[in-house]
């Protein structure tokens, strides 16, 4: 399980540092009618990959499903640590 988390990592790393300029050559594409900027954003995605690749993945136990965005928990870990009583501003729901 680590080595995913330790691949996801890397992964994420790698397309942090080329967004700014996939974006900005993006941008020029749409705007443009210049085809250089098709090559060199190929040749961006062959050194990150793909970035719809890297998923979301709890920081405690690695799960990658059921992830929740605001903590970057797993539902079973947001559960446990809520019940604990050390995540705060959380409330339980009752119906």
């Amino acid at each position: 399980m680590k080595s995913k988390l330790r691949y996801d990592k890397k992964k994420r790393l790698a397309f942090a540092q080329i967004e700014i300029s996939r974006r900005l050559l993006l941008y020029l594409r749409k705007n443009t009618s210049t085809l250089i900027f098709n090559y060199l954003l190929e040749k961006l995605s062959r050194k990150i990959g793909h970035h719809s690749r890297i998923q979301y993945r709890c920081l405690i136990t690695g799960r990658s499903k059921s992830i929740h965005r605001r903590f970057g928990l797993s539902r079973l870990m947001i559960r446990s640590l809520l019940s604990k009583g050390i995540l705060r501003g959380v409330q339980k729901s009752s119906w």
